[in-house]
């Protein structure tokens, strides 16, 4: 499981070797605080981080997307789940964005009242997404 082997801190991402070393495989310099790391496999590592995805190949990392505001701020992401390299899924600041393996698009769903804030839980197998804020929504893409 891909938790098992990285994790993130101020600023940082690691991964863990087969000689029980922690290894910094930080996307960039001045990486911001990442807010989870998730995915599939060691090939298939999603980092959400303040106006930015990440994803390692298990060989480089790729800015995946990036956002930012008209006045300057950035989007904000949370919670995340990789369902394969080409079904995932990031919770952000009252929205849900999903990748197809080729691009980014935003979900139709009304988060707006319940899902303000990206720190929610977002969870999901291959049959639905659960997200849960100050109600649980249940979703069948």
């Amino acid at each position: 499981m891909v938790g098992d082997n990285y994790a993130a801190n101020t600023g940082a991402i690691f991964k863990l070797n087969g000689a029980g070393q922690w290894k910094d495989v930080t996307p960039a310099p001045n990486f911001p605080n990442p807010s989870a790391v998730f995915g599939t496999a060691s090939t298939d590592v999603w980092v959400t981080a303040p106006g930015v995805i990440w994803h390692w190949n298990g060989a480089t990392w790729a800015r995946s997307y990036s956002a930012s505001h008209s006045d300057g701020g950035v989007e904000t992401f949370g919670e995340g789940v990789a369902r394969s390299p080409t079904d995932v899924w990031v919770l952000g600041r009252g929205f849900v964005l999903h990748f197809d393996g080729s691009s980014w698009s935003r979900q139709p769903m009304d988060l707006s009242h319940h899902f303000t804030q990206p720190k929610h839980t977002l969870w999901g197998n291959s049959d639905d997404l659960r997200l849960i804020g100050e109600g649980m929504l249940q979703y069948r893409p």
